[in-house]
């Protein structure tokens, strides 16, 4: 992931900071948003090879997110994180969604996740 730039967005402050240490980690230059709006601002002043969002935010949640991204380009990968249990996985799908994680999740589950979603969208 060296030289790659990862979007995290996450409402929640202590997520976020240990998504982004953990990435960084990893070897990824990441940019950090704490909602969807911003989000898209930065996805737009950047170039993205992987979202990694929280479902649930205020101003622009992770579902209306994904279908902007998803409006300017259809081919970046998109993961979802979410505390809810039950959600539509077709609504998801629709909005360009390719993977979720239900937090709390263990860190070996988000990079199998990461290098799942990667390898299907070379």
């Amino acid at each position: 992931m060296k030289g790659k730039v990862l979007l995290v967005i996450d409402d929640d402050p202590v997520y976020l900071q240990a998504l982004e240490y953990y990435c960084r980690n990893m070897g990824a230059d990441v940019v950090t948003a704490e909602d969807g709006a911003q989000g898209v601002e930065l996805f737009d002043q950047h170039e993205v090879f992987l979202v990694l969002s929280d479902l649930s935010m205020p101003k622009v949640d992770g579902i209306e997110l994904a279908r902007r991204i998803r409006s300017r380009d259809a081919g970046v990968p998109i993961i979802a994180i979410t505390g809810h249990y039950h959600l539509d996985e077709i609504k998801l799908r629709e909005a360009g969604i390719q993977a979720l994680l239900t937090k709390p999740f263990h860190l070996h589950e988000l990079q199998n996740t990461m290098e799942q979603v990667l390898l299907r969208n070379r």
